[in-house]
């Protein structure tokens, strides 16, 4: 991590120490990139940069296989992990067909939809709002620093929208109506049952691209912390490896499903337009997994509650 907070010039020791306490102590590697991305330092700009402080988030919580996820086909970021870790990539992880076992895929099934024009908007609102009451809603966000929020992804049964937050910033008409669509959903008129994973630090981005978002109680459900109570005791948690730090989307994807989530997408270009496919695929993945995580993680609860009330 000292790598990254000597970037920051002549910035004073104590700024750079805050710097270092704060991303260290975060719970989880995807938060502390969204700390370090929220730092108004002007030297950390660099991708590349953010990704080798993940990278030494990971290794220095004795998280190898969770960084060679994060890693995935980079070829400088191997470079970080076989010079700077002195660790090898497992033997066969680097071949198209063993990536295609490990990794989920989107089912055929769910349709993606690109939101950036008013008609678009307006579409998906009805579309939600025509969903009966306590239907699941995953939510996640995609950034780039320094903007605070470049994508929102929304998904429903089996379709993902994709709100385009790039055109919400050059478009003020399209970029009022979204965030009049976001205030909404987080809103208690709203009867969709909202989950996300990890979501302070998203939380934090909307509310800094979405003024209106500052002065509501934004209330998700957190398939982190669900999963955290589904496995009893922390005590018996840790005992298993089941650390908050450990419960990262892609392992509990791996616990559920087998298979862990490609990661490669995570840093990349979010203000991109038009994404990659695989851009895309990714971003409604990531939101896409939560409805299937958020009714494991309730059933084991409910069935360990119901196992109680027998005893």
């Amino acid at each position: 991590m000292w790598q990254l907070v000597e970037q920051l010039g002549d910035a004073k020791e104590e700024v750079r120490q805050a710097v270092y306490e704060e991303v260290k102590g975060a719970r989880c590697w995807r938060k502390a990139v969204a700390l370090l991305k929220r730092w108004e330092l002007t030297d950390v700009k660099s991708d590349f940069l953010l990704e080798c402080a993940t990278l030494e988030l990971l290794m220095s919580k004795g998280l190898k296989s969770d960084a060679w996820e994060y890693v995935g086909e980079k070829e400088e970021l191997v470079r970080v992990m076989e010079e700077t870790y002195q660790v090898k990539r497992p033997q066969g992880s680097t071949t198209s067909e063993v990536k295609s076992e490990e990794t989920l895929s989107l089912p055929g099934s769910v349709d993606i939809v690109w939101v950036d024009t008013l008609n678009e908007l307006g579409k998906c609102r009805r579309f939600l709002e025509a969903m009966g009451a306590g239907e699941i809603l995953g939510i996640d966000t995609e950034w780039r620093y320094p903007r605070p929020c470049s994508l929102v992804q929304l998904a429903i049964q089996d379709t993902v929208y994709l709100l385009d937050c790039v055109k919400a910033e050059e478009d003020l008409e399209f970029g009022s109506s979204l965030g009049n669509l976001l205030g909404w959903i987080f809103s208690r008129e709203c009867q969709l049952r909202r989950v996300g994973f990890a979501f302070t630090g998203d939380v934090e981005n909307l509310q800094a691209a979405f003024p209106t978002l500052r002065e509501m109680e934004v209330c998700v459900e957190d398939c982190q912390e669900l999963a955290s109570r589904s496995l009893g005791e922390q005590e018996e948690a840790e005992a298993a490896g089941w650390t908050p730090l450990t419960l990262s989307l892609s392992s509990l994807c791996r616990r559920i499903w087998g298979k862990r989530l490609d990661k490669s997408e995570q840093c990349s270009n979010w203000d991109r337009r038009p994404l990659r496919s695989s851009q895309t695929i990714y971003a409604a993945l990531d939101a896409h997994v939560l409805l299937g995580i958020h009714r494991h993680f309730q059933h084991l609860i409910l069935e360990k509650k119901r196992a109680d009330e027998r005893e």
